[in-house]
Formats: C-alpha cells, structure tokens, sequence
C-alpha cells in the first residue's frame, strides 16, 4: 500500500506512515502510572494527593536544601513542608520549568528573567 514504517517521535515524517504506539499491558488491560505506581501506595499515611494542584515552586533552605512546594489549588496558593523528601516529576516540559522558578538552574539564565 506504500505505508512506510517510521518513527513518530522524529517530526521528519511525510505522509503516510505508521508506527507501533506502546503500552505497558497487565491482564489485558493497559497499565499507566496511577494504576503501576500510585495506587499500591494510597494506603501509605507518608503520601498525599491533591487533586486539581499545580506545583509552582519547590522551597528551599539556604544551604540549597529542598524542605516543601508551593502549590496553587482552586486559585488558592498553598505551602507544604517536607519531612523526609521531595519527588518532582512533572514530566520533560514542567519539571525544569519548575525547578527554575524556584532558583535552581542556570545562574545566567536565571538572572536575565530577574529568578533569585
């Protein structure tokens, strides 16, 4: 049929072409991170989650020192203190967007958009 074989994730495609998509699979059901992850550990009382919040900011100490995240839940703006640790993951785009809001990154880039 002239279909080629090729990989999506390129953008130098010219139509048509196909590419296998994955899925991680479990009892013939597709299995995503919530249900491989997040829910063998609800139970845990050391995890929370929110619903409907965006973390903005990780907090640090002066010794560069992560010890909470700011967050915006419902329009409202929300601080939380970390215990042990802080796992960000919010994915290829936000999470160095993240970290550069909170003045870790790039010092020179950092200072051209006034982030201390």
């Amino acid at each position: 049929m002239g279909i080629r074989v090729e990989d999506l994730n390129t953008g130098a495609q010219k139509a048509p072409v196909v590419d296998l998509i994955e899925f991680k699979i479990n009892r013939g059901q597709r299995w995503g991170p919530f249900h491989a992850f997040i829910q063998p550990a609800l139970r845990r009382p050391n995890l929370r989650i929110y619903r409907y919040s965006q973390v903005v900011k990780v907090n640090v100490n002066d010794d560069m020192r992560a010890t909470g995240v700011t967050y915006v839940r419902h329009g409202v703006t929300r601080t939380v203190q970390a215990k042990r640790e802080i796992i960000l993951s919010a994915g290829a785009f936000d999470t160095p967007k993240i970290l550069m809001l909170s003045g870790i990154g790039p010092k020179d880039h950092l200072e051209s958009f006034n982030v201390n």
